[in-house]
């Protein structure tokens, strides 16, 4: 499959691609002219061979940003893998291990997944100790989108720290999230539909929406 468009800055805020682990995806999302490709690497796979698989994807596009999502690892690990990869940023889960940002020499992304409007204040005294360049709000529940609590949550993020919305449900209305207090939009890549075949409609669609 051959992706040929390519627009760089078309959209109407900024468009992370998550969770990525083949060049597929990869390939679509940079000729989609996104933002921001994030690579996963997962829990089970060995860093040297996580290391080759990412390299040579790397290899096949150009364009976005390059953040990288390293999972439940040692800090020595994250640290090694930064400096192998050079992504511009690392996205690390609020329940792994703290790590200082001044061992990096990239930025630092936390990743929050909002479930109730109990964790609103866990999630801000997460955000103050971890001091992060930017968050990732994973929204798990629709009735909680634009509920005040949220609203509150958003507009009490630190203003220099980026913040990117994630959902975890299906949404028609994509434009309508820009009325939220964020910088960005993160979305994932499509599942196999048969062995080796991805359909990309459904993203089309939003991708199109967000177009300038």
């Amino acid at each position: 499959m051959i992706f040929v468009k390519n627009s760089r800055f078309m959209f109407k805020t900024q468009v992370l691609a998550d969770k990525l682990t083949h060049l597929t995806d990869a390939r679509y999302f940079a000729a989609r002219g996104v933002d921001i490709l994030c690579f996963s690497i997962p829990e089970e796979q060995a860093l040297d061979k996580a290391l080759m698989s990412i390299h040579a994807i790397l290899s096949w596009v150009e364009g976005p940003k390059i953040y990288l999502r390293p999972g439940f690892r040692s800090t020595e690990e994250i640290i090694s893998l930064c400096n192998d990869l050079n992504p511009e940023a690392i996205i690390v889960p609020y329940l792994g291990e703290a790590i200082e940002k001044d061992l990096l020499n990239c930025k630092l992304v936390l990743d929050l997944i909002i479930e109730s409007e109990d964790f609103v204040e866990t999630g801000l005294e997460l955000i103050y100790n971890a001091n992060p360049d930017g968050i990732i709000c994973e929204i798990r529940n629709k009735k909680d989108l634009y509920s005040s609590w949220l609203l509150s949550f958003l507009s009490s993020v630190p203003k220099e720290i980026v913040i990117f919305i994630k959902l975890s449900f299906a949404y028609v209305d994509p434009l309508s999230l820009l009325e939220l207090p964020i910088q960005g939009i993160a979305i994932e890549g499509s599942l196999e539909e048969k062995l080796g075949l991805k359909s990309f409609d459904k993203i089309d669609s939003l991708l199109d929406e967000l177009e300038i």
